[in-house]
């Protein structure tokens, strides 16, 4: 089955159909920036002066939305709703003066066009700014009708999305000045966007709706981050969501009810993850510099929240990781049931948890700051970009936690992202992360290389695979993997990239991914070749795994006086450094007493 592919480089945007064989059609060309719903209904074709809607498979134009300067945009999760975000300016008025027969009357002149005066008021100082609002606006996708706009007063893509959906659209949330917005949107008919509840949330930075599974009635949840401010710890919650639009007036201010609350220090900037069954949520909580002075990147934590209260042991606790150091990614699998950390100084930790964050499977150490899984999570990958050599594996997941590897491979990228039917993985290698070697390459789902385009001579900016249409994605399934393709992690040594033979050998040939045994053979300095060394000096350090580390696989479940401080719950984790010297201190004095004679607990 063929698939599309979404290129965009500085003239204009490409949809590349790929076939199985390895070849690349050009379908359709668009110009400015091709935005695709996740439903796979609609393609919408954002430039500089509009944004024309197009329905995916025969392109034809839908509509046309009349917004100039669109910076960032989006569809809602149904593709029913279209949202844009203009770049808040600042209008800079001028003073003229318009003669008249008795007095001068001062006029307030716009400096931009008429457009942009419209939304400036006018003003009879000799100069004066006004501030342009109304910069995010949501649309109807089918008709291109403007059904709510609101003024925000930073547009920064770390913040991006401005509203959050739920999973049918049906309750949009809009964050204004730490209160939470809750609309009915999708099936309110006139009244959508019209009335909504406030929810009071102290310093609020972001917000996440969950999903709902098909065919649940549970109304979904509100997942709030709020930064640590002053002496004020931060703090991550499971709110739930009240009826929207039940105040006459247009507007019912509401206390927000907690379900779970978990406060923590160290975390400026924040990001929310929920699992696809909306029963559990994961706050990654950043800071700015590290306290340990360990790292100039800051410093991560990552905590679990359980939207199920009574169902689960821990409704909220730290994720344990077995590693000291930034947390580079983490993803959850598309069931809902199990999630991936990458963490810890390189080479990096690879653990694999359950719903229940229980670690479950070690995956070993390695090279990697990615994670990426496929859209029925069989298969998921683990890839090193960026300073790091490239190195991405590929492992099977069974239902009861085990991993299996499946291949690994060599292929420098800045992203990646997996097809459709969840069999290909899409590589490509973007500006302005890189200026040179501009393409993208697909691999099969167990590293072997399948097709690569030809080098960009201008910038290649982007490369994504363009979402099925509704009546192509029913005809997927999730098919089985080839067989004789997986090795057991704990049976060999397939986790370090040194299995050889079947499953989980590392030699992939062709396109642009090189055989792993081709770097296999360590540097050898010219003395020792001198004397007739063939064979590296082995090191205290690698880092395509931890020399220390047991062999991966499952994680066996310990007992509460085996665990480390850091894992029992309620225990902060280790002593601070103010703490350890007050508890040196303490052990000196004692040791003191000691010596003279007396007893320790005499003071």
């Amino acid at each position: 089955m063929s698939m599309l592919i979404n290129t965009r480089t500085p003239e204009g945007v490409s949809v590349v159909e790929y076939h199985a064989d390895g070849d690349f059609v050009e379908r359709a060309k668009f110009k400015g920036t091709l935005i695709c719903s996740r439903a796979g209904n609609y393609l919408a074709s954002v430039t500089e002066d509009q944004v024309t809607i197009y329905t995916a498979g025969d392109y034809s134009e839908v509509c046309t939305i009349p917004e100039r300067g669109v910076f960032l945009s989006e569809f809602s999760n149904t593709g029913e709703f279209f949202v844009t975000l203009r770049k808040p300016f600042q209008i800079v008025t001028t003073t003229t003066t318009t003669p008249t027969t008795n007095a001068s009357t001062p006029v307030s002149t716009p400096s931009h066009d008429s457009a942009a005066s419209n939304d400036a008021a006018a003003a009879s100082s000799s100069s004066s700014v006004a501030s342009a609002g109304q910069n995010l606006k949501i649309w109807e996708a089918a008709t291109g009708r403007l059904v709510f706009q609101s003024s925000q007063r930073q547009a920064s893509r770390d913040a991006w999305p401005s509203v959050n959906w739920s999973s049918d659209d049906t309750v949009a949330v809009t964050l204004v000045s730490n209160n939470a917005h809750v609309y009915r949107a999708a099936g309110a008919g006139d009244d959508a966007f019209k009335r909504y509840d406030k929810l009071a949330i102290p310093n609020v930075q972001q917000v996440a709706v969950s999903p709902s599974p098909a065919g649940s009635t549970r109304r979904p949840y509100l997942a709030s981050f709020s930064p640590e401010v002053k002496s004020n710890p931060g703090n991550a919650a499971i709110l739930e969501l009240p009826g929207a639009g039940a105040g006459a007036s247009g507007s019912t201010s509401k206390d927000p009810i907690r379900r779970v609350f978990k406060s923590f220090f160290q975390a400026q900037h924040g990001s929310l993850l929920w699992n696809s069954k909306g029963s559990a949520c994961l706050a990654l909580a950043t800071c700015d510099f590290d306290a340990k002075n360990q790292s100039y990147f800051g410093d991560q934590k990552l905590y679990y929240l359980a939207a199920d209260v009574a169902a689960a042991k821990e409704p909220s606790c730290q994720v344990p990781l077995p590693k000291e150091g930034p947390v580079n990614d983490v993803a959850w699998a598309p069931s809902g049931d199990f999630f991936v950390v990458i963490a810890g100084y390189m080479p990096a930790k690879v653990t694999l948890y359950n719903e229940a964050c229980v670690a479950k499977f070690d995956l070993g150490s390695g090279p990697y700051n990615m994670v990426r899984w496929n859209p029925y999570g069989r298969v998921f990958c683990l890839a090193g970009f960026g300073n790091l050599p490239g190195d991405v594996a590929f492992f099977e997941k069974k239902r009861d936690g085990k991993c299996y590897a499946l291949g690994k491979v060599r292929s420098p990228a800045v992203t990646a992202e997996w097809s459709p039917d969840g069999r290909h993985l899409l590589l490509a290698t973007t500006a302005p992360r890189m200026r040179v070697d501009n393409q993208y390459r697909v691999l099969h789902y167990h590293g072997a290389a399948s097709a690569s385009s030809p080098m960009f001579p201008e910038a290649l900016l982007e490369a994504s695979w363009v979402p099925p249409p509704p009546a192509q994605r029913e005809a997927l399934q999730d098919r089985p993997l080839s067989p004789g393709r997986a090795t057991s992690l704990g049976a060999d040594k397939a986790a370090t990239g040194e299995a050889e033979g079947k499953g989980a050998s590392a030699a992939v040939a062709g396109g642009n991914g090189r055989a792993e045994e081709s770097v296999k053979k360590g540097y050898v300095p010219p003395h020792l070749r001198a004397a007739g060394a063939t064979t590296p000096v082995a090191g205290n350090f690698s880092l395509s795994r931890d020399l220390s580390e047991n062999k991966p696989g499952v994680i066996k479940a310990k007992s509460t006086s085996e665990r480390p401080a850091s894992a029992v719950p309620g225990n902060a984790g280790p002593m601070s450094a103010a703490a350890l010297k007050n508890a040196k201190r303490a052990a000196a004095k004692a040791k003191a007493k000691a010596e003279a004679g007396t007893p320790a607990a005499i003071k």
